[in-house]
């Protein structure tokens, strides 16, 4: 099997187990030297030895030739999307708001659920460590904008947005 891939101007890292990463072409030539595992988290990951000992070293971080300490965030939160510029550098607390929905979440939306004692829709974010509630509604839909709205003011270009389907 091919390890990479070139295709109308994409490039594309294939790990062992057929996996395709997208890459640009700085990442690809930074990459091409290495053979790539897709994690179950998703992420891209080889081996490298440094100094007689054995290490992992994840593709969005060579990419980003991040230092120990640096946090790499996918900013379409696409783990298989390692072009430059799909990658920026956050804080914890950024990154943490930049993530995918939560498997056991209810409503479809983030910051959202229904309160049984209120009888209505929550909206809830977090910002600075602290819960703050944005509202209650008749809706799901109206809390899940109320809650884009909110995490556009508090977390900016960081915000997740809920794509707001009004099918039911």
């Amino acid at each position: 099997m091919e390890t990479f891939v070139q295709s109308d101007k994409q490039f594309y890292i294939i790990a062992s187990d057929g996996s395709k990463f997208l890459v640009d072409e700085v990442g690809y030539n930074l990459a091409s030297k290495f053979k790539w595992n897709r994690m179950r988290n998703g992420y891209a990951r080889t081996s490298i030895h440094v100094d007689g000992k054995c290490g992992v070293l994840l593709l969005h971080r060579l990419i980003m030739k991040a230092e120990k300490g640096q946090v790499v965030d996918h900013i379409n939160r696409d783990r298989s999307d390692n072009r430059s510029v799909n990658l920026r550098f956050v804080t914890p607390s950024q990154n943490m708001v930049n993530t995918k929905l939560r498997s056991d979440n209810s409503s479809g939306y983030r910051g959202v659920w229904w309160r049984r004692d209120v009888g209505k829709w929550q909206a809830l974010i977090r910002f600075n460590g602290k819960k703050m509630c944005v509202g209650h509604f008749s809706s799901k839909h109206d809390a899940a904008r109320a809650y884009n709205e909110a995490a556009r003011k508090y977390h900016g270009e960081f915000a997740f947005q809920n794509v707001i389907e009004e099918t039911e």
